[in-house]
Parts: C-alpha cells; structure tokens; sequence
C-alpha cells in the first residue's frame, strides 16, 4: 500500500481566535494568533437559530438537541431543540434534517423534524414500525434505516425517510440465526449488512438464509458508501479495513489499510464523496482518509479523541465529538485536504435565563 505524503497538508482547528496548524502524518500542533477582526462574532444562544445547521449535539436528557448552527470554521451550538416530554431517545440522521424517535412502549418508533426554526419538534409515528430499538443505524444519505429490536427478535428496514416512512422488511431474528453486535444498510434500503460477534459479515436477504459475505475476527466498524452497493468493515484487533464491493452480487473483498501503514485500532468509517474513506478510532487521537481507488492513505493528528463519525450536512464534513455540556469538534474532507473545526460550547447555563427561553 503507498502511504501519501503528508507534509504539505495542513490541519486547522479554529479556538476562538487562534489557529492550530498541523501537517498530516506525526507532526505537532503548533499555535499561531488570528487577528481578532478575522473572528467570527460571538453567538447570541438565545436568539433564533439560523440556517444553516450542520447537525446536533445531545442534549442531558433523551429529549433534547443542540443545534450546531453555521458553517465549518464560523459555527456555534444554538438554542436547544426540546422534543415532546414524551421522547425518551433520539437518534439524529446524516445531515441533521430528523431523527428518530422513541416513546413509550406501545408507540411507534417515530419520525421528529428538525427544523431551525426555533419553534417546538413534533413526532410522527410511523406505521408499522416497531416502539424501542437496541440498533439504529442510518444509511449514508439517511434516506434508510435498519433497526434491531432483541426483546422482539426482529429487523426493521425503513425506507423513504424521512418524507415518506415506511417499514419495507421485517425479519425474525431467529430465523436468521444472527445475533447482530454492528448493522449497515445501503441509501436505496435494499441491501443489509449485519457482523456478529464471530467477526462475520452477513447480507441479510428478504427471504432465506444469511450469506457470508467477509471472515475477520472482529467487526468493529461496518458502513456503505455513499450512493452505492459497496461498504467497508474495520478489524481493530487486526489494524485492518477492507472495501467490499457489490455486496448484492459477486462480492469481492479488498483490502484497503492494514497495520503496515500506521492504521490502528479503527473502529469508526465514513465515506467521504468521491472514492475517499475516512477511518478513525475512538482509542487514540489519529485519524486516516484512504482513496479507495488507489489505495493511497492519509493521516492526521486529532487535537481530540473521537466519540463518532457522523456525516454533518454538507456531504464531507463529519461530526467528530459532541457530548452534552461539551464543545463540538468537525471534520472536513475537500480536495485531498482535511481540516478539524473547534466548535465552543455556547449552551447556557442549565437554569440560566437563557436556557429557560429555549423553547425548543
């Protein structure tokens, strides 16, 4: 595999009027001054929210949302999106258009819309669909979603989202013989992968028996590329990604990075538009981007260790970590260069008037 180098890319983390300029591969941080006239200005958070909103922050409660509104290098978390009291989890989608929503137990599973418009989120039930799920994992795009219920012992697959939601398989579990620890389904709902705890990588049919499609001894990672029938799958024990292509056909496996090229521990993918792959690990602050055409690899120093990978609207700019009562932190992938974004914490203060007049 060819390593590329490095030593021209730059990594920029903006922290509220200085820059962090890195080059990829093993080089340090090394802060230099903004003038503070090239700054943003400061967010009012308690004021209406305005577009664009790149995605959401979980708020303390599962109702909750924080909207992180603007755009890479001038964004702030806004006003807080307040779901119905009646929400109790929350699973944003790619891009932060909606999520989906759990209630009480004898309620679907539901559609929310999250609009930046400051007023309240509604829940839309969605027929058919089953109330509280172990596994939700979205497609690329978000315009599907595969949902693993274990009290039920069922698969869901929801296509259409988020404007026309509707459950287009329901699969016993048992009937399958698959315990599922990972899931991934393609943008058009029609493929489903599952990993299970023995390191295999199942396609899940409509109808009749699991094929196996990839043996690994761990499947910590599991994702579709966007648009396609191909996806990736990490190994952390063994330091490896491997492509799958055409999945629904004559699948051929191909190995993408291994521990020969510095990749280690992922167990975080992404596609990134285009043939790019973006690779990142929750156990060390590095991060890879892979072009799956050439199989050239491309690393970076986090200035954080990432909690997720979350594709923010935009496409290449993915939500790195954003826990509640933290800063955010995005990253963008743009013409064979990434850059990290600091994004403050401008959340009042829980009990602050400015948190009282978040209706949202």
């Amino acid at each position: 595999m060819r390593k590329r180098n490095t030593s021209a890319a730059l990594l920029a983390v903006w922290l509220g009027g200085w820059v962090c300029l890195a080059g990829g591969g093993v080089s340090r941080l090394e802060l230099r001054p903004v003038a503070r006239a090239d700054a943003p200005a400061a967010p009012d958070a308690s004021g209406p929210l305005s577009t664009p909103v790149l995605g959401f922050a979980p708020g303390v409660t599962g109702n909750e949302l924080w909207p992180l509104v603007g755009i890479p290098g001038a964004a702030h978390i806004g006003p807080a999106v307040r779901l119905p009291e009646t929400v109790t989890r929350v699973r944003v989608a790619p891009g932060g258009g909606y999520a989906l929503a759990e209630q009480d137990p004898d309620t679907p599973m539901g559609i929310a819309t999250l609009a930046p418009d400051g007023g309240a989120a509604t829940v839309t039930p969605i027929a058919g669909a089953l109330a509280t799920a172990d596994l939700v994992v979205f497609s690329p795009a978000g315009s599907a979603a595969v949902l693993y219920f274990s009290s039920a012992g069922r698969f869901q697959v929801l296509a259409g989202l988020p404007d026309a939601p509707r459950v287009v398989r329901d699969l016993t579990a048992g009937a399958l013989g698959i315990a599922p620890g990972i899931l991934a389904v393609s943008d058009d709902a029609a493929a489903v992968l599952a990993g299970d705890a023995a390191g295999g990588v199942y396609l899940l049919p409509a109808e009749g028996a699991p094929a196996l499609l990839y043996q690994s001894n761990e499947v910590s990672a599991l994702a579709f590329l966007p648009g396609r029938q191909d996806a990736v799958m990490a190994d952390r024990t063994q330091n490896r990604v491997v492509l799958l292509q055409q999945v629904s056909g004559a699948c051929a496996a191909v190995p993408l990075a291994a521990e020969e090229s510095g990749v280690d521990r992922p167990d975080l993918l992404a596609g990134a538009g285009g043939q790019a792959i973006v690779i990142a690990s929750t156990g060390s602050r590095r991060m890879w981007v892979v072009d799956a055409a050439t199989s050239s690899l491309t690393a970076f120093d986090l200035p954080v260790v990432p909690t997720r990978l979350e594709p923010a609207r935009g496409g290449n700019t993915f939500l790195l970590s954003a826990e509640a009562d933290e800063p955010a932190w995005l990253f963008t992938w743009q013409a064979g260069s990434g850059t990290v974004f600091f994004v403050p914490n401008s959340r009042p203060d829980p009990g602050s008037a400015g948190d009282a007049d978040s209706s949202r």
